[in-house]
């Protein structure tokens, strides 16, 4: 049953893009990728749910987005998993989320016992009031009833009726993150391919670079020559080099 929303199948993927029915299944088939893109890469799902103003199914819908979006913009002739691809475009778009909409990634008990009061207050009325009239009710700032208000703004859902259309319809056909993603993937997997061939001081030399250091500080660092760093950051290089002509 599994092999039929098998998404590095070729004819999987196009099916999504044209059948909304089969996209809804193959997303349910494939959510354990939603969760795991999110625990490996941002954090564990039930700390961030603990300390945040977020429900479950929230995240989920995030991730949802970011799964549609690499449906939609994945392609299948550049040699890269979809798999690999919906993990970058799912974790991108959740953290997109949380530093938009929840800037405050370690809130307060006293913001987290707030936001869920409005929240309670927001839903026995049925509607949002102004943060004038929040403000009244709990007798505290509006300032800190908009800061709340924001951090914990609602995700809107992939059905959700917005004017004539659902978010699932907003979410363009065309999407920017194709060439980006696969460039950082090729990166990653040029690394991997490359380390490989490296010695363990040439590995933490090339590990010291990708983080930042200078050769002068990186031979500091070990305590070794300049020359020594430059000769294997020149042989890193060809070695890269070599990868991607063979990849062409």
């Amino acid at each position: 049953m599994r092999s039929k929303y098998k998404l590095d199948n070729k004819e999987v993927i196009l099916k999504c893009r044209s059948d909304k029915n089969f996209l809804g299944e193959a997303m349910l088939a494939n959510e354990k990728l939603i969760w795991h893109s999110i625990h490996k890469y941002i954090g564990n799902p039930d700390y961030i749910l603990k300390n945040s103003c977020f429900e479950k199914d929230d995240l989920l819908q995030v991730g949802r987005i970011g799964f549609i979006k690499a449906i939609k913009a994945f392609d299948y002739n550049r040699g890269v998993k979809f798999s690999s691809f919906a993990v970058v475009a799912i974790v991108r778009e959740v953290k997109c989320y949380l530093r938009d909409y929840y800037n405050i990634i370690r809130p307060t008990r006293t913001a987290n016992d707030l936001a869920t009061k409005i929240k309670r207050l927001i839903e026995s009325l049925g509607y949002q009031p102004p943060p004038e009239q929040i403000a009244e009710i709990f007798n505290i700032s509006i300032d800190k009833v908009i800061k709340v208000l924001q951090v914990g703004q609602r995700v809107r859902y992939l059905e959700e009726p917005i004017n004539d259309y659902t978010l699932m319809d907003t979410i363009e056909d065309k999407v920017d993150i194709e060439h980006e993603i696969v460039n950082q993937l090729y990166i990653e997997n040029t690394l991997k391919t490359v380390k490989k061939l490296l010695s363990e001081d040439e590995k933490r030399i090339l590990e010291l670079n990708t983080g930042g250091m200078n050769q002068t500080q990186i031979a500091k660092q070990e305590n070794i020559s300049q020359m020594k760093v430059s000769r294997v950051m020149r042989k890193i290089i060809c070695l890269i080099e070599e990868n991607q002509k063979h990849l062409l």
